[in-house]
């Protein structure tokens, strides 16, 4: 079965290279036809987006851009989603140390290492544009790339881990599958990291005691929902608000596989902020705690003999 899904996502990639690699034009109406053609069949074999997930894709970006007219304005959009990706996939897959080295190249040289665009949500008036992308850049171009830059890197993404997720501000713990938190987590680009992760469902299977007993900091409770998902791992993740030199403040924690645990505490004084107003917070802490999470599974990787240009 294994197999036959490996098998089914080579040949889902190769339809879609079929029909986007030669796409130069954004706004060709067989672009737009093939887009919907592929969609109907991602869907049909229940695969979705995920038939695509690599560490070469990247997801959710969202762009916009004004200019004189709407094809200007789509144009400069579509080449800023294209740089946005680019270095996307750069930070992901080489070690935060050679961020800074990291080249910058033109934009028909980014272009040409682009496979496949998908857009989605699109707006547009006279003269602005914005919509969500989907990017895949190819895997041999950017290797290539990196090796002539002189550039360590690791693309093999680690096993796929269970991600629960729970913010607390004072007594009130919110623990529902809509908690803030869990919203956070779930805009950033999980499923084509270099760390995996799924997002849990609390639901009635999922009790109090349970959510009591992470809180409480006793992750073993995780491993009895593994089985579920399917997977080997797990991780928690908490944000709360926490009293420091008589102000509230946001600290979020990431705990589970490999022994990790990692802290970070936004030093902004939130006076009186809750609600979705805060929402901005927690996702640059998940943003940052992901970041932390893959630059450990780099240098874990890299750090054990493992071939630093694969």
């Amino acid at each position: 079965m294994f197999l036959a899904a490996r098998r089914m996502k080579k040949f889902l990639w190769f339809l879609f290279s079929a029909i986007f690699l030669r796409q130069t034009d954004p706004l060709s109406v067989s672009f737009f036809f093939s887009l919907k053609i592929l969609s109907i069949m991602l869907f049909l074999f229940g695969l979705g987006n995920s038939a695509l997930s690599s560490t070469y894709d990247v997801d959710g970006l969202f762009v916009q851009a004004d200019a004189r007219d709407a094809v200007t304005a789509k144009t400069e959009a579509i080449s800023r989603a294209r740089f946005q990706g680019f270095y996307v996939v750069l930070k992901r897959i080489t070690p935060i140390l050679y961020h800074k080295r990291l080249p910058k190249p033109g934009n028909e040289f980014v272009q040409n290492l682009v496979e496949g665009i998908v857009i989605r949500r699109e707006r547009n008036t006279r003269t602005h544009y914005s919509a969500k992308i989907r990017l895949r850049f190819n895997p041999k171009y950017m290797k290539s790339f990196l090796r002539r830059s002189g550039i360590p890197f690791y693309d093999v993404q680690a096993p796929t881990c269970l991600l629960f997720t729970s913010y607390r501000q004072k007594d009130d713990v919110s623990l529902a599958s809509n908690n803030l938190l869990g919203r956070a987590w779930s805009t950033l680009d999980l499923e084509n990291s270099l760390t995996p992760l799924v997002l849990t469902r609390y639901d009635e299977k999922f009790a109090m005691k349970d959510v009591k007993e992470l809180l409480a900091g006793n992750l073993k409770i995780m491993d009895s929902f593994q089985g579920l998902y399917r997977v080997n791992c797990a991780f928690f993740s908490l944000c709360e608000t926490i009293v420091q030199k008589g102000k509230e403040m946001i600290s979020c924690y990431l705990k589970g596989k490999y022994g990790i645990d990692f802290r970070h505490k936004v030093l902004v004084p939130l006076n009186g902020v809750i609600g979705d107003r805060i929402f901005p917070i927690l996702r640059s802490s998940a943003a940052l705690l992901l970041r932390n999470l893959e630059e450990f599974w780099k240098q874990r990787s890299l750090g054990r003999s493992v071939r630093i240009f694969p």
